[in-house]
């Protein structure tokens, strides 16, 4: 195999692994996590099927599937449409849960500590990011890989996480960023980079 797609293959391998750890703790793969992340882009968190398929880039199979998973887990719920169609939208828990996963890993920064250990702790991460990235979805496209999701859509402040956050909630969302800072730490064989502080916990107020 050429060096270059080795590299990149095995590369994607290991940090899907990481991802995988750092989402296992809050009941999350990141197949699944990709899906809710569509559909809270998605206009009033709503969305059918076949469209969520088309922005993952997936087949509508393997994207029902997951809707019938994350159905049964009760993170999300279908109700008809028009035209016999099914409208897919999240579960109040559903989202609150959503919302707390997303806030700890990457609002509190988190994923961005992992990625600037896989860097080597370089303090200018984020513009060799900004050159590393349209590299890659230059690659997406060449090779035909149809996916449009973009990870980076603003999530919606209506108060829901907020009045729905109890004690034992904020005490299980602090619990999965110790986790994962935790598990930061063995990766990359370190407690704290080298360059700068860990991210802060940081969890909306509650009426407790």
């Amino acid at each position: 195999m050429h060096p270059f797609l080795f590299s990149l293959k095995r590369a994607y391998q290991a940090a899907l692994r990481l991802l995988q750890r750092l989402l296992v703790k809050a009941w999350f793969t990141p197949a699944k996590f990709d899906l809710l992340c569509a559909l809270a882009s998605s206009r009033d968190r709503q969305s059918y099927g076949s469209e969520l398929a088309r922005v993952l880039g997936v087949s509508r199979v393997t994207t029902a599937r997951m809707i019938a998973k994350l159905e049964r887990e009760e993170m999300i719920r279908r109700r008809p449409g028009p035209r016999r169609t099914k409208i897919v939208e999240f579960t109040p828990i559903g989202y609150d849960s959503f919302v707390g996963v997303r806030r700890v890993l990457f609002d509190n920064g988190v994923v961005s500590l992992a990625i600037s250990r896989m860097l080597d702790d370089d303090p200018a991460s984020d513009a060799r990011l900004a050159t590393i990235v349209p590299h890659l979805d230059t690659i997406r496209q060449r090779l035909g890989e149809p996916a449009t999701l973009v990870c980076t859509a603003p999530l919606a402040r209506d108060g829901t996480f907020e009045k729905g956050l109890g004690s034992g909630t904020c005490d299980d969302l602090r619990q999965l960023f110790t986790s994962a800072i935790e598990i930061c730490g063995r990766q990359f064989h370190s407690a704290k980079p080298r360059w700068g502080h860990l991210p802060r916990m940081e969890t909306p107020p509650t009426d407790h």
